[in-house]
């Protein structure tokens, strides 16, 4: 999981864009082997990885497509608290 997050902070933003890509794969076939409890594990780690964090942080991002990937994948696989 942190392989993809320390892409996160990379300069360029299509490795960033690449990286946000991979993860949401792995998040989609999470669903498919759910640990014990029915969650998805990929989920949960990245959630003790502070991974969520960092990817709300990509919405502030100048790139307007990583901007929109990071959206898409918390707005996919994560239940968004309006605040």
């Amino acid at each position: 999981m942190e392989c993809f997050l320390n892409l996160f902070d990379s300069s360029n933003p299509q490795i960033i864009i690449v990286a946000l890509e991979g993860l949401n794969n792995l998040l989609y076939k999470g669903v498919a082997i759910p640990n014990e409890d029915g969650d998805n594990p990929f989920i949960i780690r990245l959630e003790e990885s502070e991974g969520v964090q960092k990817i709300e942080d990509l919405q502030t991002h100048p790139n307007e497509d990583v901007y929109k990937k990071a959206l898409q994948i918390l707005d996919t696989h994560f239940v968004v608290e309006n605040q």
